[in-house]
């Protein structure tokens, strides 16, 4: 039942001294007038006086006493209330309270802070260090803080909780009157992972950016080795085999750099792989080729199964980021050697579960140290790692595992101590292997002509293989160093029937040359390249200006000038 504000305010007036001096008038109300009373209605017969003054103390005694506990019954309950009051505030905060001593023993606690650390109340009133801080970086706990008179004492460290977890907390404590300390104690662990949420999208934003800068270098790097490898190709004559096997090398390393440039791009933009038939055997056989030459000689590589043209459905790319990560735990686990051994199969191995249907099985198994049960239970943790800081960072069979996983594929790992480990992959099948090539098709009779061409590149190596490229072709070739200089000539009269373009370049890009030959009203077609992957810049390309990726080929480069040499004029 509620009171009136005016009874509460009326219960707050009884003291201890409100009560003596309440005390104090009644009686000597009642022994003034009850004697004046007892003197005008009794006789003088002094017996009967002492008669009824026995009487009247008795009643004085009996009324006092039932004043008393009126009064003291009123104080109490304005005690108990006033306590309610206070445990209910304490109760219903969102922050921990606790009221230490000098020795850090908790005296008294609300629930929030209870929960905090996993105890009941009655129990961690009771046990001595249960307030225990733990500071960040540091194993042991320390004594709590201890603020001076009449300042307040901020701290940000952990608190050890009943189950051994530690919990982030920040810590307001004040130095009583009495010599007690009172602490207001905040969880601050939500809102430190969204900090690192926060510092985590803002990273990658960075890694896209600083991404998305490198690789129009890298890309120009790339292009410029695979159109040299082309155009020495060329040049080679046929009998020189062993020139030729080394040329398609070299393209088949930049094709392979290329690829890895783009999927990073994509990783730092979260874009979905690029999930396609692929023969798995095949893909792995050339990851081995560079395995073999990444992993030290006392490390023998072995390819097992002869299971070939497994389809399965997956990303290239991922397939290699996959065994070139698992190879590189396998290598710190053999720090004195030992095997590798890598199997494809389409046959589902010994004692591996799977659902019904076709898959392809990727299994990679060394003879390293191996691991307990305790540590391959928690290998596909983020940042878990055995290895010091300067070694490993435990990301990389996380990344194996997201990677499987985005392929919508399965992984087992199986591990004994001192015998080795075996990672068993599997990955959804397909009804047909297709093999991407990374060699260069033999060579026919690429298209050319005798149209005027512009080339307009910042990457010198770049800008010249592209010119003897197409000059072989038949077409004239004039070449520019970036848009300023381009628009400079196409003002001064020259004639070209297109332009082909790089996008980022110094004192006027792509996209602003463009614009300015439309609004000359220039009627020559228009050849974007460009090796950002998927920037802002490509999206808002006009639709009638094609885009060729970097890096590009001499058949890609050829082909597609001749395709757009072939669509009708802009103006």
């Amino acid at each position: 039942m509620s009171r009136s504000p005016r009874a509460g305010r009326s219960l707050e007036l009884l003291t201890p001294g409100s009560i003596a001096l309440l005390y104090f008038l009644t009686g000597a109300v009642w022994i003034l007038f009850s004697d004046r009373l007892v003197a005008s209605i009794t006789p003088a017969d002094h017996g009967a006086l002492t008669r009824f003054q026995t009487f009247k103390g008795i009643g004085f005694i009996g009324g006092s006493a039932l004043f008393l506990y009126w009064l003291l019954r009123l104080a109490w309950r304005q005690k108990v209330q006033s306590e309610e009051r206070y445990r209910t505030l304490l109760d219903e905060a969102s922050d921990g309270v606790f009221l230490v001593d000098e020795a850090g023993a908790v005296l008294d606690v609300n629930a929030k802070g209870c929960e905090m650390l996993g105890y009941a109340r009655a129990e961690l009133l009771a046990t001595p260090d249960a307030m225990q801080r733990v500071p960040q970086g540091e194993a042991d706990g320390t004594g709590p803080g201890r603020p001076g008179s009449g300042e307040t004492l901020l701290e940000a460290t952990r608190l050890r909780r009943r189950d051994g977890t530690l919990l982030p907390v920040e810590i307001s404590s004040r130095l009583r009157e009495d010599g007690l300390i009172l602490s207001m104690v905040r969880d601050v662990s939500e809102r430190r992972a969204l900090e690192d949420q926060l510092r985590q999208a803002q990273k990658m934003e960075a890694v896209g950016q600083l991404t998305g800068g490198i690789a129009h270098d890298l890309n120009n790097v790339l292009a410029t080795v695979i159109a040299n490898a082309d155009l020495a190709r060329q040049a080679v004559p046929p009998s020189l085999q062993g020139v030729h096997a080394d040329l398609i090398e070299v393209r088949r390393a930049a094709n392979r750099g290329a690829e890895m440039i783009r999927k990073l791009l994509g990783f730092s933009r979260q874009s979905p792989l690029q999930v396609e038939p692929i023969d798995l055997a095949a893909e792995v056989d050339d990851v081995l080729e560079t395995l073999r030459r990444l992993l030290p000689s006392n490390i023998a590589v072995e390819r097992r199964g002869d299971d070939r043209g497994v389809g399965v459905h997956a990303d290239r790319v991922a397939v290699e980021q996959i065994l070139i990560n698992l190879a590189t735990n396998a290598r710190d686990a053999m720090p004195g050697g030992g095997s590798l051994a890598v199997a494809v199969t389409a046959t589902t191995p010994p004692g591996v579960a799977a659902p019904e249907g076709r898959h392809g099985w990727l299994i990679v198994r060394d003879t390293g140290t191996g691991m307990s049960e305790e540590v391959r239970a928690r290998v596909f943790d983020p940042f878990f790692t055995t290895k010091p800081p300067s070694e490993g960072s435990g990301l990389g069979l996380p990344m194996v595992y997201g990677l499987v996983r985005q392929q919508n594929g399965a992984i087992e790992i199986a591990s004994e101590l001192g015998i080795g480990t075996t990672v068993t992959i599997r990955l959804p099948g397909a009804a047909r292997a297709a093999r991407q090539s990374h060699a260069t098709p033999a060579h026919g009779v690429l298209p050319g002509g005798t149209e005027t061409l512009l080339v307009v590149e910042d990457e010198p190596a770049l800008r010249t293989a592209a010119v003897r490229i197409l000059e072989r072709l038949g077409y004239t070739v004039h070449d520019c160093a970036d848009g300023e200089e381009a628009l400079e000539r196409l003002r001064s009269g020259i004639t070209v029937d297109l332009v082909i373009s790089d996008i980022m370049m110094p004192r006027r890009n792509g996209r602003e040359l463009y614009e300015a030959l439309r609004a000359d009203g220039h009627p020559a077609r228009f050849l974007y390249a460009s090796g950002y992957g998927g920037s802002p810049e490509e999206a808002a390309l006009a639709p009638d200006a094609p885009l060729l990726r970097k890096p590009w080929t001499a058949d890609e480069l050829a082909l597609k000038v001749r395709e757009v040499l072939e669509m009708p004029a802009a103006i």
